[in-house]
């Protein structure tokens, strides 16, 4: 692999660079405070493959206690063919990526400018690293698709993303990227404790990247359990969630705190079945391009409390089924939620 071009102290090593040249004009730090309440960070990236690369911007570091959070905003401007912007965007209070996926073409160059701004003196502090990292795409799958390490799927108790790819001699492995170029390596390891059994592991040198079709992504994984690390699969570019999830009868728990749903047109059955689930919360969800909610969470029959405040759903159509099965809510508050433009209710409950 080429070395890394640019600052060694400002690139980690998740950047999988491959001949990508990244300068950080004026520094990756970001200083926000009563004394300084806008910056600016220049950035100009410059592809010197034969091949396209996708990347993200990202927010590391991130230790963020201002108070008054709606008052505190990020743009950022991208300048070249293939470029994407943001405006006004609310700034995180941890660390994430803050960019859609963009591409550069071979021997291009990206001219980036990320703004942060507080309207007024903040009370307290921001402060953070602004980072380029590349993105590998995960293969699409299928309801039936029998390949790479779903064939393996009634069996898979645990699965563990890792941003570096090692993998252990011996094992089953398979290349899962998109391209398929190796950039997304996953491989299973039988557990000693439960023969027949696996741990999946699903790994690349840099963020994993979630295919636009995310559908069937883990349907029917009916022993797994556990799902290390998921922050590390980035869903910015996902449109479809499509029973991503459903039939994990065995999965108790899932982080969604770093769940990137700004594009999802359909989250049709993407819970269906996840009968161990008692507690969710989606309160994170940008829900705002969803059209299809059919079932989503159809059939999660230990599910005691769902939180879906500040959802918008405004541009929702089909809610029918939605809560179809699910016997063991307590309460649910869908006062605040838009259904003016739902027009399939059918069995929602």
């Amino acid at each position: 692999m080429p070395k890394i071009i640019g600052n060694p102290t400002e690139l980690t090593t998740k950047l999988s660079n491959k001949g990508v040249e990244v300068n950080y004009e004026n520094g990756s730090e970001i200083v926000i405070n009563n004394t300084q309440t806008t910056v600016t960070k220049n950035i100009t990236i410059k592809n010197n493959t034969a091949n396209p690369v996708d990347y993200l911007i990202t927010f590391e570091d991130v230790i963020n206690n201002i108070t008054d959070s709606e008052k505190f905003s990020y743009s950022y401007s991208c300048s070249g063919i293939g470029c994407k912007n943001k405006n006004n965007v609310k700034v995180p209070k941890m660390s994430e990526v803050i960019s859609y996926k963009i591409e550069i073409s071979s021997n291009l160059e990206h001219a980036i400018q990320i703004n942060l701004t507080y309207d007024g003196v903040p009370a307290g502090n921001f402060s953070a690293r602004v980072n380029i990292l590349q993105t590998n795409t995960i293969i699409a799958t299928s309801e039936t698709n029998s390949n790479y390490f779903w064939g393996n799927r009634e069996n898979i108790v645990e699965i563990t993303f890792k941003d570096v790819i090692n993998t252990p001699q011996g094992v089953v492995s398979w290349d899962v990227s998109n391209d398929q170029d190796e950039s997304i390596i996953a491989y299973i390891e039988e557990i000693d404790q439960e023969p027949g059994t696996y741990h999946l592991y699903i790994q690349s040198n840099g963020l994993i990247s979630a295919n636009e079709n995310s559908s069937y992504l883990f349907f029917n994984f009916e022993k797994l359990n556990k799902i290390n690390n998921i922050d590390i699969l980035d869903t910015s570019s996902v449109t479809d969630m499509s029973s991503m999830f459903r039939r994990c009868m065995l999965l108790s728990n899932i982080d969604f705190s770093r769940f990137d749903t700004s594009l999802v047109t359909s989250t049709f059955r993407m819970f269906e079945g996840c009968s161990s689930l008692s507690v969710l919360d989606v309160s994170g969800f940008d829900m705002s391009s969803v059209v299809n909610m059919q079932s989503m969470f159809n059939s999660c029959n230990n599910l005691t409390s769902i939180n879906l405040t500040g959802i918008n759903i405004s541009n929702v159509t089909n809610m029918s089924y939605i809560f179809s099965g699910c016997h063991s809510l307590t309460s649910l508050d869908l006062t605040h939620l838009d259904t003016s433009n739902v027009v399939e209710m059918g069995g929602m409950f």
